[in-house]
């Protein structure tokens, strides 16, 4: 569908919808799009990975990343 058919169909909707649609399009311009980061974060998966595998890092579990406390500590 050409830009003009679709500004035109976009600006004869009521006020709230062209505003509904105007924020999902901003919206979608906010956010990268879908798999930009994943080899960069598999990347930085395998490099965490190979340090705890090499005793260059230490695990730790997720309870204690996280701040989680067991019963009875505040």
């Amino acid at each position: 569908m050409p830009v003009e058919s679709l500004e035109k169909s976009a600006l004869s909707l009521p006020r709230r919808r062209r505003a509904a649609l105007a924020s999902r399009l901003m919206e979608s311009l906010s956010r990268p799009p879908e798999g930009v980061h994943d080899a960069a974060w598999r990347a930085e998966i395998e490099a965490r990975i190979d340090a705890v595998d090499a005793g260059r890092m230490a695990a730790k579990p997720l309870g204690e990343v996280l701040g989680y406390r067991g019963k009875g500590k505040r």
